[in-house]
This record gives structure tokens, C-alpha cells and sequence, in this order.
């Protein structure tokens, strides 16, 4: 059962913080690392933190640290609030626009917008007692981060110093964190666990001696291109970047439009099973139809360039969207032809693309009807919408199945009950959701 107890003097860090200018968290890490600010076999757990017990000439001493091995990593170029909301929802199967590793997990000098990201919160875990795979430095009041080891077997492993130290201290005391020793716990036993910190920080301090001139040599050599200002807001279809020293973002439309796609067909298949037929068509029908429709083929032309720009960039020059399609699909196969617009299904797109023209193109023109109906309500109709989000799958999955490209995760139905994306996806009515 994960343990929890309060922890005593926070009042003081940001105090602290307030006076140094520099982050809550760095303030407190350097208590974490350098100071004695635990009580041992208190409150149910091996140690309890309490900010207030170092005087405060030791708080001014250890001030002019450093180093500190935090055991979180540090995020910046991206909001909180967004991370946090992302990696639930990604947690659940959801479907999100990815951002690159480097953008945010930074290598170098800190930015404003940097804060750490807990594994384990310090009401749950001492993270002196293990590593984390980065170090943060403060030279001459400008944060860095460096990554200087990577998860092996479930423990961090680096190849700049030997952990073997460390990961004797802490089975010391994990020995010591048992239930038995928290019911009536000794002097004896309290003073064996103060000595087996003592042991660790001689451990630590072995590590951050090697790696401050590690930091040394790695500011010389690395060049950053820092950021001001605070990152944009992010919904789950945006990736974000840095150029030239400002963030970029990037919207994954195709995703995006592909969900709108799905979502307006239900309530179009919902008013046509529901309709009364004697009475004509819906002008509901005719509106869900139409959004279908241009969503569908939206989604299709933004996939599209999405593949010309990773994969033949020329391609972006071709204004006829039938023919972007048809020519990357061969780029992708070999040089040979996949699709045919005479054939399934990239004929049935290519009148997608004309009915989503006439709606986007609307030329102000008096037109023969089609059958006993005006061409708007023949074209935009429950039967044209099924038949657009179809031919959306069946024209993605024909490329990807004779490619090395992945189906997009956004076409699937996720596993997770609890997903962003889920109430998009149940009750469609369409073979490609229900299938077990």
C-alpha cells in the first residue's frame, strides 16, 4: 500500500525560491540532495521531510551547490496542464498528435517554461535513494539539463560513473523500509538508517563531481537555439516545435477532420433511421451529409500531403488532389500503380472529391435535377456519407496494406474505455467499428 504523510516547511522553499529567483523546484531539490531535512521511522514511513529543520546557514551554504541528481525528469516547451491532460488521455488509448522527444525533454540550457515531472511525487518517494536518468546543473544562475543515463532492467544504468555505490546503499535501506521496524522503531534503528544516508550522499557526491565537469565540457560543445516566452496552448491534434527561437505548431488535420467526419455521420444516419420517409428528406440529412462529405475529403487531402512532404516533397506542386493521391501511392509501391480511377475505391473518391468541390467551388448556376430530386439533395444524402467515410478507410488501408506505411492510429477505434476517442467510435453502424 503506497504510503503518504505531509511534508513540513514548504512555506520556506518558496520563500526561497521567491528571494534567488529560481524555480520552487531546483530550491527544493538541493534540500533533498544536500541537507539533513528527514526524520526517520515517523508517520509510517523509513523517513518524513520537514524544510525547516536545516539552519539557516546551512540553507545559505547549500545555496551555492551546484548539482542536483533529481529522480523526475524535467519537461519544458510545453504547458503543464497539456502534458498532463495528454499523457491521461494517451493512457487510455487515445489518440494523440506526437511532439519529438528532443523538443521537450531538454538537452542543454533550461528555458522558462521548464518544470519537473514526477514519477513518484516526494510525498511517495525519496529520490535521493535512486537516479534518474538526467542531472540539472546551475551555472552562474542559468539551469542546464543533461541526460546521462538510460532505464536497463528497471534501474538506470550510465556509462559515465559506476552505480554500483549507490545501488548497495539503497538496498541497505530497503531493508530497513519494512512494516516491522514502523511499529516500534529504536533509537538503534533510526541512527542505522541516518549512517546509511550518510553513506549515500558519499556515493552521490562521487557522481556529481564527475558529472559537473561533464557539464563543463558538454556546454562548450553544444549550441542551443533557446526560446522565449511562454508555449502556446495545445489541444491533443497539435505537435509543437521550435524555429528560429519561437515555437511553431503543427495541427494534425487529418485526424482531426476524420473524427468530425465520423461524428456528423452518426447524427446523419441517426435523422435518416428516424426519419419519416413520406415525408421527404431531412434538410438534417442534406446538412450532416454535406459536412461528412467535406470532412472526408479534407482528411484525405491532408493525409495526402502529409506523405508527399515525408516522402517526395515535389509532389506538393500538384494542384489535382485524385492525382496526388494516385502518384504517392505509386512512390510508396515500388513505381507501380495502386489505384485506378476507374476502380474501387479510388473511383468512389473521386466522387467525393467532385461533390466536396460543388460545395467548396459553388458555382451560382441553375442545374438539371437528378432523377426526381435537385442535385443537392441526391448528392448529400445518408447513402453518399456512409459511402465517403468508407471509401476514406478503404483508400488509406489499400495504401498502407501494399506500403511500409502504419495504418494512422486515429482511423482505429482505441482499446480504452475511458478515451477521448471512444464516444466517437461506438455505435457508427459501420462494419469497421463493430467488428470484434
Amino acid at each position: 500500500m503506497e504510503r503518504r504523510y505531509s511534508i513540513l516547511g514548504l512555506e520556506r522553499i518558496k520563500k526561497l525560491s521567491e528571494k534567488c529567483g529560481l524555480p520552487v523546484w531546483w530550491i527544493r531539490g538541493l534540500f533533498v540532495e544536500y541537507l539533513d531535512c528527514r526524520k526517520f521511522f515517523e508517520d509510517g514511513e523509513l523517513w518524513t521531510f520537514d524544510f525547516n529543520m536545516p539552519t539557516d546557514e546551512q540553507v545559505e551554504s547549500v545555496l551555492q551547490r551546484k548539482i542536483i541528481l533529481p529522480g523526475y525528469s524535467i519537461i519544458q516547451n510545453i504547458r503543464p496542464d497539456d502534458l498532463g491532460r495528454r499523457t491521461a488521455l494517451g493512457s487510455v488509448g487515445s489518440v494523440i498528435a506526437p511532439i519529438r522527444r528532443e523538443v521537450i525533454f531538454p538537452e542543454g540550457t533550461l528555458n522558462e517554461s521548464a518544470f519537473p515531472f514526477y514519477g513518484n511525487d516526494l510525498v511517495v518517494w525519496d529520490w535521493k535513494l535512486t537516479l534518474h536518468g538526467s542531472v540539472v546543473v546551475n551555472d552562474d544562475n542559468q539551469l542546464y539539463c543533461w541526460k546521462i543515463a538510460e532505464l536497463d532492467g528497471g534501474t538506470f544504468k550510465s556509462s559515465l560513473f559506476d552505480t554500483t555505490g549507490i545501488e548497495t546503499v539503497y538496498g541497505e535501506l530497503k531493508e530497513l523500509r519494512t512494516q516491522e521496524h514502523f511499529a516500534n522503531p529504536s533509537d538503534e534503528l533510526k541512527q542505522k538508517a541516518g549512517e546509511s544516508y550518510k553513506k549515500m550522499e558519499i556515493e552521490r557526491e562521487k557522481i556529481r563531481q564527475i558529472l559537473w565537469a561533464y557539464h563543463l565540457k558538454r556546454k562548450n560543445e553544444t549550441k542551443d537555439n533557446p526560446v522565449i516566452g511562454t508555449p502556446p496552448k495545445l489541444t491533443e491534434f497539435d505537435t509543437i516545435d521550435i524555429g528560429d527561437g519561437k515555437y511553431v505548431v503543427h495541427s494534425v488535420l487529418e485526424a482531426l477532420l476524420y473524427r468530425s467526419a465520423i461524428r456528423n455521420y452518426k447524427l446523419c444516419k441517426a435523422v435518416h433511421d428516424g426519419g419519416d420517409k413520406g415525408t421527404g428528406q431531412n434538410i438534417l440529412e442534406i446538412e450532416y451529409s454535406m459536412m461528412v462529405i467535406v470532412a472526408s475529403v479534407g482528411c484525405m487531402e491532408s493525409y495526402v500531403n502529409m506523405l508527399i512532404k515525408e516522402n517526395n516533397p515535389k509532389r506538393l506542386r500538384l494542384q489535382n488532389l485524385r492525382k496526388k493521391w494516385r502518384l504517392i501511392a505509386k512512390d510508396l509501391n515500388d513505381g507501380e500503380e495502386l489505384f485506378d480511377e476507374l476502380q474501387q475505391p479510388h473511383s468512389d473518391f473521386c466522387k467525393m472529391v467532385d461533390w466536396r468541390n460543388k460545395v467548396m467551388h459553388n458555382k451560382v448556376e441553375f442545374l438539371t435535377p437528378i432523377g426526381d430530386q435537385s442535385p443537392t439533395s441526391a448528392i448529400f444524402s445518408y447513402e453518399n456519407a456512409k459511402l465517403s467515410i468508407e471509401t476514406t478507410m478503404k483508400m488509406i488501408q489499400q495504401l498502407c496494406k501494399n506500403t511500409k506505411i502504419d495504418e494512422p492510429r486515429w482511423m482505429g477505434k482505441p482499446g480504452g474505455s475511458g478515451g477521448y476517442w471512444d464516444e466517437t467510435f461506438h455505435d457508427t453502424g459501420l462494419d469497421f467499428y463493430e467488428k470484434k
